[in-house]
């Protein structure tokens, strides 16, 4: 075994001991390169050089063999000779193989070595012959250094599985011209729209083709590019199987080598490109490494293993390659990806000790090196040393261990250009810092100290192998002590360890008070106690108390150990400066390192009741709150108490005092008002129910124990009636009587207690006078399952409804007296979660550190908002248990008294008289018109019309009408003349209503059969009568309705339940007081640790607590019960088709007592009526508004609301995303670009004045004292500025048609013509616009293309200086320059913004400089604060919005077609569509055009790249934005138009327009004529005036205040006097005025007599709409005023 050891290490050590490059040939005395490129003699001395080295020179006969030798037979090279070895050569014999031609003068001539003993010298004028050469090199490979591995036992078995897994390819170069490898081919694209088997299979077949090509690779850019594939291929994991991860780590390793190889070929390669190429082949790693994790469980332990060395030797690579063969001298770099950060870097012995090395993103992580880690066998403190760190946010040996490392995972590597340092059993220890990316949150609250007290903090230990670390931060620096105590607490007498905080070594504030306890100080798990003192009693004379910050947590620093295949500590120990965000790692070895963490779970001490009760002074905000919160539950409690009290006696049937002893069908009547301000009333309510059998009599619903129909109230009365049958329609009406006879009734639920069924009424309907549409009587329809299950019930009335029977809050004051859950019980259950939700807040809030802020500031953080939501979701359980155990008890019914009337029975009814019967039959018969005339056009929505010209009799004329109203009914159903075919389906609803009209008309028959005709003045109309009721009964019979019973399939019913009609077995009575204890401990608990962990804050911690808390219960009480109350209506009725909305316990109370009610007799339940009294007849028809007619009113108002909705969520969005590209911060840019460049830039009228300019204002102000940054140290200078010019043809100036084309030829230095092809310096080049990357610019005289003669200035203010300073010595500015552009971007970090500057001179027709400048200011990049998501939300609704309107427009076209571009709506909404069609394709365009130019940019970042399209495109996009909110207003006026105010605005302008129209052409004639006069007389001297239209301009300014008087009146002071005041009179006092009286005039006119416009019913149907909301009441006629005084 040893013996195989030696024998490695021996080969091993043969192999490495090479001293020329890989590719290089050791000829003795040095190494040798042979080049295959054939240069001319002088150039092969000159890439010798390039390469780091010379041509080679043969000074001995032995190295000319060692050459030849290398030769093949043909093949001739350039060398040199010495003069020594060109004696001896003359000197021997041909014999002896050598051939050398001498020559007169050796000195001057060239030689060149053949194969086969021939070295030849040639004639100078041969030297310029091309052929190969060889190059020598004097310095040796230097060995490449292994990794350094824990011991030499672990790095033999490392260096085994290195052995094993990579194959070094040939490292000789490519012989003569081989071309690279085509890696297009290999294209990882195609991936993404492949099936996932097909997927895995190309993903392996393109890596084992990339594995192919690797070999033949040499250019460092090809480097590059193979690598991104990879790491494109190893993107996705679950495309790679393990065969493929494998071969794809042994491509990185290839590629690492191949880009060690290609670094010595290549020449001149910037280290740039170097670095890019290293940055990305570790890209390759870690996508490589991640793959390997993530799959590792496919992986055997022996593929892990060979990925993980294949990569880490890659690493490796990278390092050697940048810092030992680019032999930059001292220098580093750092790479940074998804998971892993590495640094290399090449530093001398005493840099090593003196700095730190630092990891970035994603691991963080810092190293410092102390002095006893410098070998002994460096002796030169400058003897550079070669540093690695590598850092992953991920455990890479998570497969073979199951410790949980927390943060990253380093691993460090120390080396020289000779060999691998192993660095092991130090004397000092290698500070490695091991820094987590987020910072884990401490359970430990602030504390306060006080005078005598010392303060004491419990924690659970619970591993033995971790060090504990206490952590502690007074508010101010005080000398502490601080003691540690098991399972008992510690003193200063009685403790296991203590220590004395700060330690006075460090400097830092925070760094002294850390105190770490080793494993070995510990006494195993279990409970220790952290006591801290204050050593310095002073302090006390100026500090009352003491807070201070104390956080413990558990960590441990462990290696990997490769021996043992797991995570070890030895070497190893947790540091001093570890803190809660970074653990501080001492080791005396080098390896990978990692560290454990773990909060330590925080122990409250209720023994230290009393010490934390005696801070209540400095912080009484959880005290304060506790008492404020108990005394309001006092008051809330006695109130409740009182209520329940009242409520007892609500809980009753009330039995109707008219209830008819000759019936004995019992029907239970349920009305719940509804809970709308006014709702109540004192009006005397009747009703009517009506069924297939016939109708009740009407009822006054009524009960004299209690006041009933009040807001939100439940009345239950009991009537008896006649059979009605199935139930279709409800009717209620009331006297409009009291002080309050509105009413607002819900819904009415009416059980018929024989039949066991159940009829709702879904009302939510005004009765009253003055509300809605103003009607007192009103229809309703019995409500089918569909109507329950309607969203229109759920989303308004079923969702409130259920909304205040569950909020537990609210509940409170509108709980319904028939439930079981009492006020108390509830304001009890409210305080008890209001505790919970104190205690759950509080726990989550002391996680939190503290949080900076401003005193006298209230403010509301994300934490607050996160700690609330939490909260609020751990509290539901809670709330559920609570609110629950309560539902269980079960009230106990009471039992039913009656009240005894005077007369219980009432006396046989007398026969009718004769005409008693004729006056009832006219009687039904106006009831029965009355009803179907109401229920034709409530119901139905139908607007009856009597038929005109009907003179006939009462009885015949309300059979007329009769007769007309069961045909407009039938008619309703019946198919139309269209569609006869169509067969007839009726609802349940319409069956049982025309069996009900049989019955009316069976009775009716019934009741003229009895008229004695002799009594009648007329006898032949009731025969008539008859006739006509016989005739409507045979039509009735042809409509398949006959008085057969209806079947059961056809009601509208819905069955009592048997949980409904029993009652629920009661819990024990035990349970109760079970529930009270429970509700009070739980209670009592939460205010009593809530009330301790607050004391234990600060006082400013817990006022942000409580803030907290306002908040979670702002949500418990607002934002959740709504959302639970919709979502279980939706579930209830949606999902599981429930068809019950009534509460089951309310339900079980009612049967309870409808229980007690079933044993007494009828007599009992029997009354009188009062038949004179006024309130049984029905009020008279009031216009009523068909049903029909006011769903198309509302129909039309709602699609107005919605479009104005519409409209305004589509303004918003559509500002929203047009400020979001806009920053109140572009001003100032543009005013500081201004200030710095352009002021002085005007003053600019010559050639020599720009060069002046461009010295003394544009390189001070454009090249600041930071690198890349312009004066301000602000703007950071994006690219090199370029002067561009365009130039007019040489010799034009005699030639007017030459003169103004643009010349396009290319000229030598000083503008010479070239002749002939030559070498073209790029000034004097004319480049195109595509390939200047220009854009066509609008100057003031004229606009100009983005092509030219371009010069770049560069970096630097000297490079500039010196390119300003060569374009003047050779006149690259001259008389046939045509405009000049200077342009230049900066990049401003601060506000987020660009700034491109565009200096334009331009020559004019008298040959001088009229200077502009053009500055615009755009943002390119997002946001990245938190707007940056309210912005896409804005643009993703103006996507949706912008498509939904698009469709609507496509419709409306489809169906108006060419009358669509008549209407100018129409027009309007076309101009918006289009202009945001715009908007969005110049939005595409600027993103695309931002990605190319940055792009660019990113290819050379010294360059000048023009942004100006894209400026012209954001420009052009910010007027069609503005344009667009333009148009939006006005359509917003539009739709808004139904405001009486703006309808009287539009009506004048539009009725003032004949009459303005005058005055506007006389404002523009006055105009014209001053603006002609004004250019005449100033046009020569004044710049406003130069042309008419600036004159025009000029004067509007003029009128709007916004002019320059004294630029006038000092050119000439009586005619420029003359001119502003005529024109101020004229146009402002005198026209203007006169214009603003005719549109007063008709304005006046318009107010007087307004014009009617169509969307006034619209008005008028929403005011009634809200009046019924919200209850506002109509304000009444002095006539209706009087008529009620009256009645009343």
């Amino acid at each position: 075994m040893w013996t195989l050891v030696f024998l490695f290490f021996t080969v091993l050590s043969k192999a490495d001991t090479s001293r020329c490059k890989d590719y290089y040939v050791d000829v003795g005395a040095f190494c040798v390169q042979l080049v295959k490129t054939e240069v001319p003699f002088p150039d092969a001395k000159e890439h010798c050089k390039g390469f780091g080295g010379k041509l080679v020179q043969i000074s001995s006969l032995e190295t000319l063999k060692n050459l030849m030798d290398l030769l093949q037979d043909g093949d001739g090279y350039w060398v040199e000779v010495s003069p020594t070895l060109t004696g001896q050569l003359h000197n021997q014999d041909h014999d002896q193989g050598y051939s050398y031609n001498k020559g007169p003068h050796a000195s001057e001539l060239c030689h060149i070595i053949f194969k086969d003993s021939q070295l030849r010298r040639v004639n100078p004028l041969k030297c310029e012959d091309k052929i190969a050469f060889i190059c020598a090199h004097n310095h040796v490979q230097p060995q490449k250094p292994k990794r350094d591995i824990r011991s030499w036992c672990q790095r033999f078995c490392f260096q085994s599985r290195k052995a094993a897994t990579t194959k070094k390819p040939p490292a000789t170069p490519p012989q003569g011209t081989v071309p690279p490898p085509n890696l297009e081919v290999i294209n990882p694209a195609q991936l993404n729209n492949m099936s996932l088997a097909k997927a895995i299979k190309t993903t392996e077949e393109l890596v084992n083709q990339l594995q192919n090509v690797v070999k033949d690779i040499w250019i460092v850019p090809l480097v590059a590019k193979a690598s991104d594939i990879l790491t494109q291929l190893m993107t996705s994991s679950n495309f790679l199987t393990p065969s493929a991860q494998v071969n794809a780590s042994d491509v990185l390793l290839l590629l690492s080598e191949q880009f060690s190889n290609t670094m010595y070929l290549a020449t001149n390669i910037s280290m740039e490109n170097v670095s890019d190429s290293a940055n990305s082949l570790f890209q390759a790693f870690d996508r490589t490494m991640r793959a390997s994790l993530e799959n590792y469980y496919n992986l055997t332990a022996e593929q892990v293993n060979r990925i993980h060395d294949s990569s880490f030797l890659s690493v490796d690579n990278i390092e050697y390659t940048l810092l030992t063969i680019s032999q930059r001298g001292l220098q580093s770099y750092s790479f940074s990806s998804s998971v892993s950060s590495l640094t290399v870097a090449r530093v001398n012995a005493t840099d090593l000790i003196t700095k730190s090395f630092t990891t970035e993103e994603p691991a963080v992580s810092r190293v410092t090196f102390p002095v006893s880690a410098v070998p002994q066998n460096v002796n030169d403190s400058l003897k550079p040393l070669n540093v690695q760190v590598l850092a992953m946010s991920i455990n890479p040996f998570c497969y073979a261990s199951d410790k949980e490392i927390i943060g990253p995972v380093v691993n460090i590597h120390l080396s020289n250009d000779e060999e691998s340092l192993e660095i092991h059993d130090l004397s000092e220890f290698i500070k490695i810092v091991l820094v987590r990316n987020e910072s884990s949150s401490s359970n430990n609250p602030n504390v306060n100290l006080t005078k005598n007290q010392n303060m004491s903090v419990a924690v659970n230990v619970t591993s033995v192998e971790e060090s504990l670390v206490v952590t502690v931060k007074p508010d101010i620096p005080v000398p502490l002590v601080l003691y540690l105590g098991f399972q008992v607490k510690a003193n200063s007498s009685h403790f296991m360890e203590n220590i004395s905080v700060p330690n006075g070594k460090t400097k830092e504030r925070d760094d002294g008070y850390t105190w770490v306890l080793p494993p070995e100080k510990l006494n195993g798990s279990g409970t220790y106690y952290i006591t801290v003192s204050i050593s310095n009693q002073s302090i006390w004379n100026e500090q009352e108390v003491m807070p201070f910050f104390i956080s413990v947590f558990a960590t441990q620093c462990v290696y990997w150990n490769y021996n043992q295949s797991e995570w070890s500590e030895d070497g190893c120990q947790v540091g001093p400066q570890s803190t809660m965000t970074e653990t501080q790692c001492l080791c005396n070895h080098l390896t990978f390192f990692g560290s454990t963490f773990f909060v330590m779970p925080h122990v409250v001490d209720l023994s230290d009741t009393l010490s934390l009760f005696a801070n209540v002074t400095k912080n009484p905000v959880g005290l304060a709150l506790l008492g404020a919160l108990i005394g309001f539950y006092l008051l809330v409690v006695v109130w409740a108490w009182k209520k329940d009290k009242e409520d007892v006696k609500k809980v009753r049937v009330a039995i109707l005092t008219d209830n008819d002893p000759a019936f004995h069908f019992r029907y239970v009547i349920k009305v719940c008002t509804g809970y709308r301000k006014g709702a109540g009333t004192t009006s005397q309510v009747v009703m009517m129910l009506y069924g297939s059998e016939g109708q009740s009599d009407p009822h006054i619903l009524s009960d004299p124990e209690k006041e009933v129909f009040t807001r939100g109230a439940v009345d239950v009365f009991l009537l008896k009636t006649r059979f009605l049958g199935e139930l279709h329609s409800l009717r209620l009406w009331h006297s409009n009587s009291g002080s309050s006879p509105s009413w607002y009734v819900h819904r009415v639920s009416v059980t018929d207690l024989a039949a066991q069924k159940t009829w709702y009424f879904l009302c939510d309907s005004w009765l009253a006078s003055d509300l809605a549409d103003c009607q007192l009587d009103r229809i309703f329809p019995s409500a089918s399952k569909g109507d329950l299950m309607s969203l229109r019930y759920l989303l308004l009335s079923g969702s409130v409804e259920k909304f205040l029977k569950d909020h537990l809050w609210l509940s409170v004051w509108t709980r319904c007296p028939w439930s079981p859950f009492t006020r108390v019980q509830r304001i009890c259950c409210c305080m008890s979660l209001l505790f919970c939700s104190l205690v759950i807040n509080i726990m989550f809030w002391n996680l939190q550190p503290d949080e900076d802020s401003e005193p006298g500031q209230f403010f509301i953080t994300l934490t607050q908002i996160k700690i609330s939501f939490q909260s609020s979701l751990m509290l539901v359980p809670v709330n559920l248990l609570i609110v629950q155990m309560f539902q269980l008890i079960q009230v106990q019914i009471k039992q039913v008294n009656i009240p005894q009337n005077k007369l219980r029975v009432t006396l046989a009814p007398k026969p009718c008289s004769k005409e008693a019967s004729t006056e009832q039959l006219l009687k039904d018969l106006k009831d029965i018109v009355d009803f179907l005339h109401k229920y034709i056009i409530q119901v139905l929505g139908e607007n009856p019309t009597y038929p005109e010209g009907s003179n006939k009799q009462l009885p015949l004329k309300h059979l007329d009408d009769l007769s007309y109203l069961i045909q407009s009914f039938i008619c309703v159903h019946r198919p139309t003349q269209e569609n006869s075919t169509r067969i007839i389906v009726r609802s349940p609803q319409q069956c049982i209503f025309l069996h009900y009209l049989y019955r009316v008309l069976e009775n009716l028959m019934i009741e003229v059969s009895s008229v004695d005709l002799s009594y009648v003045s007329k006898p032949s109309d009731y025969i008539q009568a008859a006739n006509v009721i016989y005739d409507l009964r045979e039509h009735l019979q042809n409509e398949n309705v006959t008085g057969a019973t209806l079947p059961s399939s056809l009601t509208t019913s819905f069955p009592v339940t048997t949980t409904q009609r029993t009652r629920c077995s009661r819990m024990p009575k035990a349970f109760t007081y079970m529930c009270w204890v429970f509700l009070f401990a739980i209670s009592a608990f939460s205010a009593y640790y809530m009330v301790l962990i607050s004391l234990d804050m600060t006082k400013e911690k817990a006022t942000s607590w409580l803030i907290s808390m306002l908040l979670s219960f702002f949500q418990s009480l607002f934002v959740l019960p709504p959302i639970k109350a919709l979502a279980q209506m939706v579930i209830l009725f949606r999902v599981l088709r429930k068809s019950n909305i009534e509460d089951t316990s309310e339900e079980q109370q009612l049967h309870g007592i409808l229980s007690l009610l079933a044993s007494r007799p009828d007599w009992e339940l029997s009354g009188w009526r009062d038949q004179n009294n006024p309130v049984y007849q029905a009020p008279a028809n009031k216009d009523i508004v068909s049903l029909k007619k006011q769903k198309i009113m509302e129909r039309k108002l709602y699609t107005l609301i919605h479009d104005i909705i519409v409209h305004i969520v589509f303004l918003v969005a559509t500002m929203i995303a047009t400020y979001a590209e806009r920053s109140p911060n572009e001003y100032m840019l543009n005013k500081a670009m201004q200030s710095s460049f352009s002021d002085t830039f005007s003053n600019i009228r010559s050639i020599e004045d720009f060069y002046s300019w461009s010295w003394g204002t544009l390189l001070p102000n454009l090249y600041g004292n930071y690198p890349g940054f312009i004066t301000d140290g602000n703007s950071f200078l994006v690219g090199s500025a370029r002067i561009r010019q365009l130039r007019r043809v040489l010799n034009s100036a005699s030639n007017q048609a030459l003169y103004d084309s643009e010349d396009t030829d290319s000229y030598g230095p000083g503008w010479v013509p070239l002749r002939g092809v030559g070498n073209q310096e790029s000034w004097w080049v004319y480049h195109t616009e595509t390939e200047l990357g220009g854009y066509p610019i609008w100057a003031q005289l004229g606009t100009y293309s983005g092509d030219g003669y371009v010069v770049e200035l560069g970096m630097n203010s000297s490079s500039a200086s010196s390119v300003l300073t060569q374009l003047k010595k050779y006149n690259w500015l001259d008389s046939y320059t045509k405009v000049i552009f200077l342009e230049f971007n900066v990049y401003n970090a601060n506000v987020n913004l660009f700034c491109l500057a565009t200096l334009i001179l331009e020559v004019n027709v008298i040959g001088d400089f009229s200077p502009s400048a053009d500055l615009q200011t755009m943002r390119l990049y997002k946001d990245t604060s938190g707007q940056l998501n309210v912005q896409f939300i804005s643009d993703m609704v103006f996507v949706v919005i912008f498509l939904y309107i698009v469709l609507h427009q496509i419709l409306r076209l489809k169906t108006q077609k060419c009358s669509y571009f008549r209407n100018y709506r129409n027009l309007l909404d076309l101009s918006i569509v289009a202009i945001s069609c715009c908007n969005t394709g110049l939005y595409v365009k600027r993103k695309l055009l931002h990605q190319n130019v940055i792009y660019r940019y990113h290819l050379d970042h010294t360059r000048f790249v023009s942004f100006y399209e894209t400026a012209v495109i954001d420009s052009a996009q910010g007027y069609g934005s503005a344009f667009l909110v333009a148009l939006m207003i006005v359509k917003l006026w539009r739709l808004l138009n139904l405001n009486p105010n703006l309808h009287l605005i539009t009506m004048t302008l539009r009725k003032a327009w004949t009459e303005i129209g005058g005055f506007l052409f006389t404002i523009l004639i006055l105009l014209i004529a001053y603006s002609i006069t004004c250019n005449l007389l100033f046009g020569w001297c004044i710049s406003s005036y130069r042309t008419v239209l600036e004159s025009a301009v000029t004067i509007i300014s003029l009128l709007i205040g916004i002019f320059d008087y004294e630029e006038v009146l000092t050119l000439d002071p009586v005619l420029g006097s003359l001119l502003i005041t005529t024109c101020v009179i004229f146009l402002i006092f005198v026209v203007v005025n006169i214009f603003l009286s005719a549109l007063l005039g008709v304005f006046s006119r318009e107010r007087q007599c307004p014009t009617p416009y169509e969307e006034k019913e619209i008005v008028d149907l929403l005011l009634l709409k809200l009046s019924g909301l919200f209850g506002i009441r109509k304000k009444q006629s002095k006539s209706q005023e009087e008529a009620k005084d009256k009645e009343m």
